[in-house]
């Protein structure tokens, strides 16, 4: 605001508006009812790419087997938790223990395998937040419900809540130092891993992310996450556990949705695998896609050019001159 952006809060893309190939707005739900917003680029940050869908760039949903995507999940807060047995649990690779001498990732998959824990629960996964009392946990999970149709949305929400209160039991009963936990808060909503994939110009491998992929326009360097694929078809992870993967760079291309203009893509929507999207879709590296494809926008609207047309080295060097490193030492645009 303090840069004369007007921010329209709570309000909903409901369409794009085309000339051609080329976006040239959006049609947005506000309180007063449907708007039509004109502008030179449009960045999709909606996460399922929503924008993009509607102006007909062309997309993949799921892993090319049989188009199953990555669970839904909620995660939750519990408080009241004694820190005296600091005791966490990050994946279902971590070799945590008991004090039984049981290794904690077992016990869970023991208590799935019983009924104890809901169905493909296999991993409770416990992490802390700034308050020593408190832990997130992120253990829910809704295999198979179509997360882009408003019945497959509600369904998984209701089936994820229906969750939180017999994970709670499991940790009461089994998890050292959760005997008197108790629920605090949880999220506004489900949380979706994996929906459209958008084709781009460059489409990020599988390659890229297991070796580490250099660009001449990269716009994020050295991202990095673990391959982690929540299995679509069941608990835990779909390749046993996470993989490794080598810090990797997101070209430009990859935030360009093919056959349309005007458009730029953000976060988890920007174009590549499915085994590479469970990488890149992750916050830590969606938030830099942003960045780039609104300083890619600003650029294009300056220049009264597309995304596509514009020169790939000004949005590097304007990220530079953010402080944005984007080559390792040595190199340079």
């Amino acid at each position: 605001m303090e840069n004369g952006v007007y921010v329209y809060l709570q309000t909903p893309v409901a369409d794009v508006i085309m000339d051609g190939k080329r976006i040239t707005g959006v049609v947005v739900l506000t309180p007063k009812g449907l708007e039509e917003l004109y502008t030179s680029v449009v960045v999709d940050a909606t996460g399922d790419g929503f924008a993009a869908m509607r102006a007909g760039a062309p997309f993949e949903v799921g892993r090319a087997s049989d188009g199953k995507c990555q669970p839904a999940a909620l995660e939750f807060t519990v408080e009241n938790v004694d820190n005296s047995h600091r005791f966490f649990c990050y994946g279902g690779s971590d070799p945590v223990t008991l004090p039984d001498g049981r290794r904690y990732s077992e016990v869970c998959k023991e208590a799935c395998a019983r009924g104890e824990l809901p169905e493909n629960v296999s991993i409770v996964r416990i992490h802390h937040t700034l308050r020593t009392d408190e832990r997130n946990i992120n253990a829910t999970q809704a295999n198979g419900f179509d997360t882009l149709t408003p019945q497959g949305n509600t369904a998984a929400e209701y089936l994820l809540r229906e969750q939180i209160p017999i994970v709670i039991d499991f940790l009461r009963k089994h998890a050292p130092g959760f005997e008197n936990c108790r629920l605090k808060s949880s999220a506004s909503t489900l949380g979706v891993h994996e929906t459209r994939r958008f084709i781009g110009d460059y489409v990020i491998s599988d390659e890229d992310v297991e070796k580490g992929a250099r660009h001449a326009d990269v716009v994020v360097h050295k991202a990095w996450f673990l391959i982690d694929i929540h299995n679509p078809a069941g608990g835990g992870q779909a390749e046993k556990h996470s993989q490794p993967a080598t810090l990797y760079d997101i070209p430009y291309r990859s935030l360009l949705p093919k056959g349309i203009e005007g458009l730029l893509l953000s976060g988890r929507n920007i174009s590549g695998t499915h085994r590479a999207h469970a990488s890149y879709r992750v916050m830590g590296v969606a938030i830099p896609t942003g960045q780039a494809a609104g300083t890619a926008a600003a650029l294009s609207a300056q220049k009264g050019c597309t995304p596509r047309e514009l020169d790939y080295h000004a949005v590097q060097q304007t990220l530079a001159d953010y402080g944005v490193q984007l080559f390792t030492e040595g190199s340079s645009c």
